[in-house]
């Protein structure tokens, strides 16, 4: 008997994917685990990464092609990807959601923890 469950994906928009390989550049950095500026700023890479993937059916796994980095680096790009993805042609409302939550836990976040 074969007991293989499949499991249905949907597509990645490719400027959200963007936005979400530099996220987990910064969610991968190496901080120093004595420096509470730079752990928070990974913490908030984590938080707005879930944000933006946590969907049902769930999106492929996240690209890793980027090198690690810290959240300062890639702020400006992640903020470029997700201006794109919300103006995007075919962009839904839950994905809107998504994105306006992504924006404000990055504007919530303090530039002076961790960000370069």
């Amino acid at each position: 008997m074969n007991d293989t469950t499949q499991l249905h994906m949907q597509p990645f928009p490719a400027h959200l994917s963007e936005a979400c390989e530099w996220l987990s550049a910064a969610e991968r950095h190496d901080a120093n685990p004595a420096d509470a500026p730079a752990i928070r700023a990974l913490i908030t890479a984590s938080e707005v990464l879930t944000a933006l993937t946590d969907v049902a059916p769930p999106y492929p796994r996240v690209n890793e092609r980027r090198p690690p980095l810290p959240l300062g680096a890639v702020l400006p790009t992640v903020h470029d990807a997700l201006d794109r993805a919300a103006t995007g042609a075919g962009t839904d409302v839950e994905l809107r959601l998504r994105i306006a939550k992504a924006m404000r836990l990055l504007a919530d976040h303090d530039p002076s923890d961790g960000v370069p």
